[in-house]
């Protein structure tokens, strides 16, 4: 896709590709991991062309929506309660908000 593609593409389109990065009692090292993940670190995407979903099982150690939405626009966060000692229950959930192709 070329530079004149991506400026006129839809904001409704949907990004080619959905990251989900589940976040549980470790704010520093997943804000490196996000950053890692974003526009700013990466070469050749746009923030079009991609999406993260950060999925944060509750703890007394959160990251938070403000840090994980500051990578850019194509971030979205989610923070959940949950019971069990598994992220399997968040990767479902990240998975079923994910909207690329």
């Amino acid at each position: 896709m070329g530079m004149l593609d991506r400026l006129f593409k839809s904001a409704s389109s949907k990004p080619l590709l959905s990251l989900v990065v589940i976040v549980y009692k470790m704010p520093e090292q997943a804000d490196n991991t996000l950053f890692s993940l974003s526009c700013l670190y990466q070469n050749g995407v746009s923030m079009d062309d991609y999406e993260v979903i950060v999925v944060e099982n509750s703890s007394g150690q959160v990251l938070g929506r403000e840090r994980a939405e500051r990578h850019g626009k194509n971030f979205r966060y989610y923070c959940r309660e949950e019971p069990l000692p598994t992220p399997v229950p968040a990767t479902l959930f990240g998975v079923s908000v994910a909207r690329s192709n």
